[in-house]
């Protein structure tokens, strides 16, 4: 990825905010701001990602998406999370996954949102031990008893894919353009 990519992304994804909810790969019943959640959470996603990292760009994205609700909240809030790391701020990474946690749940896999939790925590288990940087969540299970998620340390991340798909007339010129974004997850 190179900057200039980087801006050419941001400027079809942010285009995109004229067309939903139907710019967005959504189901048929997405709503505006499960629309404009995805737009604002990718934005997000390019910004950190980026070659030179945006940071307080993306964190402007991500809780703007949280702030609209919808069903990318979980999504921007994991993301928010992976931020916090990639900047070394581990206390407000903590923060961000506990609200994570008591917003989106504990990572079940039967949850709408655990696959959201379970990747924030994968970047935790992901650090170098030495930071002693631990998730912060558990989980109550089945039983009485109270675990934390099992260690991903060992595991290998899948992938989840987002597409997004639009013709625009944005910048007094009609484009088609199709992006696919490939997100390693833990599932």
């Amino acid at each position: 990825q190179t900057e200039e990519l980087a801006n050419q992304t941001l400027e079809w994804i942010w285009c995109g905010l004229d067309h939903c909810p139907s710019f967005a790969d959504l189901s048929p019943n997405a709503s505006y701001a499960d629309c404009k959640g995805a737009i604002y959470t990718l934005m997000g996603f390019v910004s950190r990602k980026r070659p030179l990292p945006q940071f307080d760009k993306a964190e402007e994205y991500y809780q703007t998406a949280i702030n609209g609700g919808g069903v990318n909240e979980c999504a921007a809030r994991s993301y928010l999370t992976e931020l916090y790391l990639d900047k070394l701020d581990f206390a407000n990474a903590t923060i961000a996954a506990k609200d994570l946690c008591a917003i989106c749940g504990m990572g079940d896999f039967n949850d709408l949102h655990g696959a959201s939790v379970r990747q924030a925590k994968f970047a935790f288990d992901s650090l170098p031990e030495e930071l002693m940087v631990t998730w912060p969540c558990v989980t109550v299970t089945n039983t009485p008893s109270i675990t934390t998620l099992p260690s991903s340390r060992s595991a290998s991340p899948s992938t989840l894919s987002y597409s997004l798909r639009a013709t625009s007339s944005c910048y007094s010129s009609t484009r088609s353009l199709s992006y696919n974004f490939v997100f390693p997850i833990m599932i």
